[in-house]
């Protein structure tokens, strides 16, 4: 069984990383790990409308225009010096604070639920989660502060319904979708298991296929055959658990149709996901189908078939917003159109929204400390006629020690035909990183090609950039 500590810090947020020449493998010194940016003082105060244009204009057509480049920016501070969480809910923007929630409105937030209980044996209990209907169902998930015994629990928040708790074990919560007047919520301990229970309205009978039955050992557990990551709804009530196999941790889904009471497996073809895939979300595709994202890419579930979406460079946040669905891939968001990817924003810095991207009338927000939002910005990308060509090589380990030489980073750049002209450098980007500077476009582009060859596994980009230089590597030059 996975450890409930791996689950809840998947569920949580996504770090994208990789090892570095900051841990015993020699082959290369970055991180990839998603980070943060802040909007410069300059940034314009309005972001351009993301959502699919609903006709066409009768003036002559213009060319296309490039999506907006955007940074994060801070607001409300002094109002919410600290959410846990931003969502949308019945076209509302709230956020979570410790055990309130609350609704934003303008520069003001008014608190609108709030979750009981003081600090105990398991800590203090705080919100993780907000969902339902706004303003007289309104969903939540909470936890308790002691990562030893969290307790995930839902919540409602307003109106009728029951808590329930996953306790045992520690536990962890998949999801809580709506299926006719019933609030149905699925979960798993130690103790009962995976279950789906009814967190509103009336009961709900739902019962999984038993991992038994599946020739798989379940010392005495009731565990399921395809232990769930997340959990979701088609529109027309058919519910869906994306998960791994018993048997052999391969990708599967289990599917309740509208009104059925048991599941059927769907077991998911080796090469859509790779060998033991993680999935994030589960959300309404249409009437009768969903969207299933995953870390290595996007399914489409209908009509008892599974379809995946086109590749994308990577998979860190999602969300839906009026029936569409958005991807991050960490430097640009992209928005589903018939079928293929189309290109809505982009980001000077890789971003991550912490599993928490919400879209919210035009305009992208998430929990980072703080409620913040996503503003226009200059772009750094190199272009014709640029005077300060840079490299970005990677952001660095945040536990490199201070001073490190990057050996084999410098080995990868010694074999390069002008070294003398370049210098490896440490600067700040979003976060601390590594780059080179370079006297010219086409020897930027020459160092690109180098080290496709002696360090495959990065990407660096020719930016038009002036860092701040902290310092500079020597590279025997």
């Amino acid at each position: 069984m996975r450890s409930h500590l791996l689950r809840g810090f998947a569920w949580i947020s996504l770090s994208l990383a990789a090892c570095g020449d900051g841990t015993s493998t020699p082959t290369s010194d970055s991180s990839k790990a998603a980070t943060t940016t802040n909007a410069s003082a300059s940034a314009k105060s309005s972001a351009a409308s993301l959502a699919p244009s609903a006709s066409a204009s009768a003036s002559l057509p213009e060319g296309p225009k490039a999506p907006p480049v955007l940074a994060a920016s801070r607001m409300m501070e002094k109002e919410l010096p600290e959410v846990s969480g931003v969502y949308e809910v019945s076209g509302e923007l709230l956020v979570s604070a410790g055990r309130r929630v609350g609704r934003v409105n303008g520069n003001k937030v008014e608190w609108v639920a709030e979750v009981s209980g003081e600090a105990g044996a398991f800590g203090t209990r705080y919100i993780t989660w907000v969902g339902g209907r706004y303003p007289d169902a309104l969903d939540g998930y909470m936890s308790f502060t002691s990562p030893r015994a969290p307790v995930p629990t839902y919540v409602p928040l307003t109106g009728k319904g029951q808590e329930v708790p996953f306790a045992g074990g520690g536990g962890w919560l998949n999801g809580a979708v709506w299926v006719g007047d019933t609030l149905a919520v699925q979960g798993s301990d130690m103790f009962e298991g995976q279950r789906i229970v009814a967190g509103r309205g009336k009961a709900i009978e739902r019962y999984s296929v038993p991992a038994g039955s599946q020739g798989c050992e379940t010392n005495g557990s009731p565990d399921p055959a395809v232990k769930s990551w997340a959990f979701g709804a088609a529109a027309n009530g058919m519910l869906v658990a994306a998960g791994n196999h018993c048997k052999d941790q391969s990708g599967a889904l289990e599917v309740w149709a509208p009104n059925e009471t048991k599941g059927k497996i769907v077991q998911l073809e080796p090469g859509l996901l790779g060998k033991s895939p993680t999935f994030q979300k589960v959300y309404p595709a249409g009437s009768d189908g969903v969207w299933i994202t995953s870390y290595g890419g996007v399914l489409e579930f209908r009509n008892n078939t599974v379809k995946k979406l086109p590749e994308l460079s990577n998979y860190s946040d999602s969300t839906v917003s009026d029936g569409v669905l958005y991807v991050s891939d960490g430097l640009a968001v992209h928005r589903l159109d018939n079928g293929a990817w189309t290109k809505v924003a982009s980001f000077n810095w890789s971003t991550s929204f912490g599993r928490n991207m919400v879209l919210h009338k035009g305009k992208f927000y998430r929990a980072h400390i703080g409620l913040e939002e996503f503003i226009p910005t200059t772009s750094i990308e190199f272009t014709a006629g640029c005077t300060t060509p840079f490299l970005w090589l990677y952001d660095i380990k945040p536990d490199t020690p201070a001073g490190f030489a990057f050996p084999a980073t410098r080995k990868g750049l010694a074999g390069f035909a002008e070294l003398k002209s370049i210098a490896l450098v440490e600067f700040v980007g979003s976060t601390r990183s590594l780059g080179v500077t370079v006297p010219s476009e086409a020897v930027g582009k020459a160092v690109i090609e180098h080290l496709k060859t002696s360090m495959k596994d990065e990407k660096p980009r020719l930016l038009c950039l002036k860092p701040q230089i902290g310092r500079t590597i020597d590279l025997g030059n």
